[in-house]
């Protein structure tokens, strides 16, 4: 049966984001380059710690200390990879990026999905909870839609 479309799909632009490039942010980088899905230069990432934008520019990603930068440059997604106490401070630069159209993942333990909406009014986004197997790639993950 072939299927029919009001309008052709959407390509996507194949840009992805990541602000906060620590252990679990580096092992899904990793396995998302491993399943060829996106090649190193289409990573965007930011953070705070000179070794940890050292380490990322290393493996081919586009680094930058500004999460600002990030949102400008991510396309597809922008995944929230920070501690929770660094949150709110990620979340009200992700608010203040006017031209994101990327879903925010958010993969920050302990940080609600109602806290996350309050605090970036009208971005799509989506709360993943990852688990330890994602270190090897191989994970089972629970999410939740924003609404």
């Amino acid at each position: 049966m072939t299927q029919k479309f009001s309008k052709p799909p959407t390509i996507m632009a194949n840009t992805i984001g990541f602000i906060g490039t620590g252990a679990m942010a580096s092992s899904l980088i990793g396995g998302i380059i491993g399943k060829g899905l996106y090649t190193p230069d289409q990573i965007h990432c930011s953070d705070p710690y000179p070794p940890a934008r050292e380490a990322a520019s290393k493996k081919g990603y586009n680094v930058s200390e500004s999460n600002s930068i990030v949102c400008t440059n991510a396309k597809d997604a922008v995944f929230l990879a920070v501690k929770p106490n660094c949150v709110m401070s990620a979340c009200k630069d992700i608010a203040e990026a006017e031209q994101l159209d990327a879903v925010i993942v958010s993969i920050a333990a302990g940080v609600t999905l109602e806290a996350l909406e309050n605090a970036m009014p009208g971005k799509r986004i989506v709360r993943v909870m990852p688990n330890t197997p994602c270190l090897v790639g191989e994970a089972a993950s629970g999410f939740s839609l924003g609404t």
